[in-house]
C-alpha cells in the first residue's frame, strides 16, 4: 500500500494506493479502510486500487464548507475528474451513497458502477426506519450492526480512526438520517452499468426491499444481487466473493465504456 496527499480546493485528502494494473476507485464505507483493507488488497492483485478518504475521515481535512454528504461527493467528484478517462467506481455502504451521488452529477466521469450495500436515500415513508438507530445503540454493539467479523487487532491508532469516523458519520448523517432526501430522484441521471450488492443478513438495513428499490430507482442500467449469508459490510464478510464478482463486472463492462 502507498499514499499520497493531493488538495482538493481548501481539502487535504489522503488518498491510498493498492495493488497495480487498470485503476478502479473504492469509496470507504462508515468506518474508512480500517475494516477493508483484506477486500482492497485482494483486489489490488487485478487492479490499482484508488482509495480517497473523504473529508474528515483519518488522513483527510475537513473545511468549514464541507458540510453535507453532498459537499463530500464534490470533493470525490475532483479526485475522478483527474483521470484522464472514465474509470470503475466501487462505493461501499456510506461510499455507495457518494459514488451514486457522483455518477449521477456527473454520469461522464463513471465507466461502471458497483454499489455495496448502498445508503443514503429512503425508501420508507415519513413514520418508517429504514435503517437501525445507530445512535440509540450501546457502543459496544454499533460495529455489530455492520458486519460479523472480528477485524484486525484494536491498537491506540486504529480506535482513533474509528472515533474520528463516528465523529464524522454523526456530523454528517445525523440528520436527515442517513439519507438524501433529493438522492432518489437524482439516480435516474445514472447512466454507467451498475450493479448493487446486499447481503441477505443486513441487520443495519432494515427494509427487505431497500436494495432492489436503489436498483429500480437507476433504471434499466442496473441489477441487484444478494449474497446468501453476508451482513451489511459485505466486502468484509465475504472479500473473495464480492472480489469475484467486482472483477467480472468491470472486465464485461469494460468493452461498453470504452465505447462511449
Amino acid at each position: 500500500m502507498q499514499r499520497e496527499e493531493r488538495t482538493i480546493g481548501e481539502c487535504h485528502v489522503d488518498i491510498r494506493h493498492y495493488g497495480a494494473g487498470s485503476p478502479v476507485v473504492v469509496l470507504h464505507g462508515e468506518y474508512g479502510v480500517t475494516f477493508a483493507e483484506e477486500f482492497l488488497e485482494m483486489l489490488g492483485s487485478h487492479h490499482e486500487v484508488v482509495v480517497p478518504h473523504h473529508p474528515g475521515w483519518a488522513g483527510s481535512s475537513r473545511p468549514t464548507h464541507v458540510e453535507t454528504m453532498r459537499d463530500v461527493a464534490l470533493v470525490q467528484q475532483e479526485i475522478l475528474e483527474g483521470f484522464a478517462t472514465p474509470v470503475p467506481v466501487i462505493g461501499l455502504s456510506l461510499g455507495g451513497w457518494v459514488a451514486a451521488e457522483v455518477a449521477a452529477t456527473c454520469p461522464g466521469l463513471v465507466a461502471s458502477l458497483v454499489l455495496v450495500s448502498p445508503i443514503g436515500i429512503k425508501v420508507g415513508g415519513r413514520e418508517d426506519r429504514d435503517f437501525v438507530d445507530i445512535y440509540v445503540t450501546a457502543a459496544d454493539q454499533r460495529r455489530g450492526l455492520l458486519s460479523t467479523t472480528p477485524g484486525p487487532p484494536m491498537d491506540a491508532a486504529r480506535a482513533l480512526e474509528m472515533a474520528t469516523a463516528e465523529e464524522a458519520v454523526a456530523r454528517y448523517c445525523w440528520s436527515p438520517y442517513m439519507h438524501d432526501p433529493g438522492l432518489r430522484h437524482r439516480l435516474r441521471r445514472i447512466t454507467a452499468p451498475t450493479l448493487v450488492l446486499s447481503g441477505s443478513d443486513d441487520r443495519f438495513v432494515r427494509r427487505p426491499d431497500y436494495f432492489e428499490t436503489y436498483a429500480r430507482l437507476i433504471g434499466e442500467g442496473a441489477t441487484h444481487r444478494r449474497i446468501d449469508g453476508a451482513g451489511h459490510n459485505v466486502e468484509e464478510e465475504m472479500p473473495h466473493d464480492v472480489v469475484a464478482i467486482v472483477n467480472e463486472f468491470v472486465a464485461q463492462e469494460m468493452p461498453a465504456a470504452a465505447g462511449r
